[in-house]
């Protein structure tokens, strides 16, 4: 049993394997796409066939019929979409190779030579001739042959003639129409159709001379090209004498028509009706006869008379040198009336003077052409120099000042250099000047100054100026002896003494000794006041001795420091 199991495995495994290779083509049918034929399996020799002998990508293309007529490519088909193209195919006349020969329409003509077959024209204008038949213009149906003649200038009936009369269908004028049908074919200028002109022909052909083309032509007397209502003549050109209008009002005034510009001359010369319209002028008086008026009382006119312009601009019709374009000269007017007064006419700093007159610079009142040179480092008179004068017209003498310089500077200055006589300076200030001056009182005790008799009752004061130490003033006082005794009491007091820089002395006379010298008890030098009384215990017994008591007091006043003002003292005398 054991040996007779592996005997029936191998018989088994025979049979099977050849149930697997029909076609024993040595290809399992696994892999054959035509088992049941031994000429199909892979590897195999592709034939043209129309079967897929290798079976690799099915039958190939030029081993199908696509269009049906039998054969495929490989079998000759040189174009297997069209069903009349094969080998051996009756061959067409349609532009196609139809037996596959290599040669397309052989055996077919082209009678004209018109590089198209026989059999591939066609009758294009469907009058029953193709081209190769003799029709000589297949793209007109009235032409072709044996068609009517026409006097047209074409060759209707394709005979190889233009015309059935070369002298009927010429056109000797070149004009486009032929004999046949040009009423003159010796004129260009006449065919039908033509416009017609006025020349004496008959232009379009119909028979009539210039019809519709002559006008009326009306007489014109002026001979300005405008003709007035008369006898008329009808023709294509105006004869000389006449124009094409009847509208002229004066035939006999050339400058007298229709359309012509008015001049201003009195006459309507554009016929309209109206005289001079539009060419009058305004005219305006001119009073000062410079050409330009004012707009007062307006004239029309033919030109301005005589006082009278074509302007009324004028903004000053009095002055002849006013008037619009003049030229500006310097008189502080508006000259050439632009409503502008030029900077060089104006008077900005209002001393008198513009710069066109001499200010060189108006900005500043005391420059001016006729200004004092002042010490200032400006060009004051307007010369073109600085502080070019005398040192007293730079700088003016003040009050009591003698003698003055300008110090040049940025600017100048001027300083003080000397007094008048009798006028002191208290400081170097030029603007003060020698500002105290001496007053009235004799500088001399020979020179005493008198201020009179003072009786009982009198009282005054008197006011007295010393610049200066090195002065002195001189009074003399009288008391009357009348009344005496008891005729009052004498006195004589500094009573204003600025800052305390004044004294006083009192003496007899002119001998230089004061009252009660070496008498301590009444000392009369150096004082502020003095007074003397009838009095009997007086130690000088002055009422006792009429006669010495000094009816004369000599009084001096002298200054005893310099002071920095001009300072007044004052004396009061009383009795």
């Amino acid at each position: 049993m054991h040996r007779l199991i592996p005997l029936l495995s191998l018989l088994s495994l025979l049979v099977v394997g050849c149930a697997d290779d029909l076609d024993v083509d040595g290809v399992p049918a696994g892999e054959d796409c035509d088992d049941a034929n031994a000429g199909i399996h892979p590897g195999a020799t592709e034939e043209c066939n129309g079967v897929d002998d290798d079976c690799l990508d099915g039958v190939p293309a030029d081993e199908l019929d696509r269009d049906g007529d039998g054969l495929s490519p490989c079998q000759g088909d040189c174009d297997d979409t069209n069903r009349r193209v094969f080998p051996d195919a009756p061959e067409l006349c349609d532009l196609l190779d139809n037996n596959c020969d290599g040669a397309v329409d052989e055996g077919f003509v082209d009678s004209d030579g018109n590089g198209l077959l026989d059999c591939a024209e066609v009758d294009s204008d469907g009058d029953g001739y193709r081209p190769w038949q003799g029709d000589c213009d297949d793209t007109n149906a009235a032409v072709h042959p044996g068609a009517s003649e026409l006097c047209n200038g074409l060759d209707d009936d394709c005979d190889g003639y233009s015309n059935y009369d070369a002298l009927q269908e010429g056109d000797s004028d070149g004009d486009g129409h032929p004999t046949c049908d040009d009423c003159d074919d010796d004129a260009p200028a006449n065919f039908p159709g033509n416009p017609e002109i006025c020349d004496g022909l008959d232009n379009n052909c119909d028979g009539v001379v210039d019809e519709g083309m002559q006008t009326l032509w009306y007489p014109d007397g002026d001979g300005d090209g405008y003709g007035a209502p008369g006898d008329t003549v009808l023709a294509c050109v105006g004869p000389p004498g006449t124009a094409a209008t009847q509208n002229d009002c004066d035939d006999d005034n050339a400058d007298v028509h229709p359309g012509r510009p008015e001049d201003c001359d009195g006459l309507d010369n554009d016929c309209d009706g109206g005289v001079d319209e539009g060419v009058l002028l305004a005219t305006w008086p001119d009073a000062d006869g410079d050409g330009f008026g004012t707009a007062l009382d307006v004239v029309w006119a033919c030109e301005a008379a005589p006082g009278r312009s074509l302007h009324q601009t004028d903004c000053n019709d009095v002055l002849p040198q006013v008037f619009p374009g003049a030229p500006e000269i310097c008189d502080r007017l508006d000259d050439d009336c632009d409503g502008v007064l030029p900077l060089i006419e104006q008077d900005l700093d209002v001393d008198g003077m513009t710069p066109c007159e001499g200010d060189c610079d108006d900005a500043t009142a005391s420059t001016a052409a006729d200004a004092p040179e002042l010490c200032n480092d400006i060009d004051d008179d307007c010369d073109g120099q600085v502080d070019n004068a005398d040192h007293d017209e730079l700088c003016p003498l003040g009050f009591g000042v003698a003698e003055t310089v300008c110090v040049a500077g940025t600017p100048s200055a001027c300083e003080l250099i000397s007094c008048e006589d009798g006028f002191w300076a208290f400081d170097a200030d030029y603007d003060n000047g020698c500002e105290c001056d001496d007053d009235e009182g004799g500088a001399l005790c020979a020179d005493a100054f008198d201020l009179g008799p003072v009786q009982v009752g009198d009282s005054f004061q008197h006011t007295g100026r010393l610049p200066d130490p090195s002065l002195e003033d001189w009074f003399r006082v009288t008391f009357p002896a009348t009344g005496r005794p008891g005729g009052g009491v004498p006195s004589i007091a500094l009573v204003v003494n600025p800052s305390s820089s004044y004294r006083m002395d009192l003496q007899p006379d002119c001998s230089g000794v004061p009252f009660g010298c070496g008498d301590t008890g009444d000392v009369s030098v150096d004082i502020d006041e003095w007074s003397q009384a009838d009095d009997v215990s007086d130690p000088l017994g002055f009422t006792s001795n009429v006669k010495d008591w000094p009816e004369t007091v000599l009084l001096r006043v002298v200054r005893t420091s310099p002071g920095l003002f001009c300072e007044d003292y004052v004396l009061e005398i009383t009795r």
